[in-house]
This record gives structure tokens, sequence and C-alpha cells, in this order.
């Protein structure tokens, strides 16, 4: 799935920031495949985001809920 820069930019930061961190974890990375909620954090924090692992799981829940 390909997600517009006006989806991006309307939604909050922390999501925006998750859904970014997926291509440059692993560009090869196949749909439907996930990520470590961990694997996330650690990405999150080298570039300088302030989530807890609480957060990131939160917000990783409630994109794959919607």
């Amino acid at each position: 799935m390909s997600l517009s820069k006006d989806y991006l930019d309307a939604i909050p930061p922390i999501y925006q920031d998750v859904l970014k961190a997926f291509p440059k974890i692993d560009p090869t990375r196949k749909r439907g495949y996930g990520l470590a909620m961990q694997t996330i954090y650690i990405r999150l924090e080298e570039e300088g985001k302030q989530y807890s692992l609480g957060e990131i799981r939160t917000a990783c829940e409630n994109l794959a809920a919607e």
C-alpha cells in the first residue's frame, strides 16, 4: 500500500514516524510482513524520537486496526 503525502501529513506524528520507519529498517520487506516493536523503537530512538515502547505498540495496534 502506498501512502499519500496528504495522508501522512494529516495523522499524528507518532503514526507518521512509525510508518516512515518501516522502509528505513528493511527496504526489501514485503507487504504483510511485520517488524518487531523493539526494532521500530530502536530505529525511532536512533532518530531522536522520544516515544516509549508502549506508545509505539499502541500506535502499531491502532494502525493495524484501521
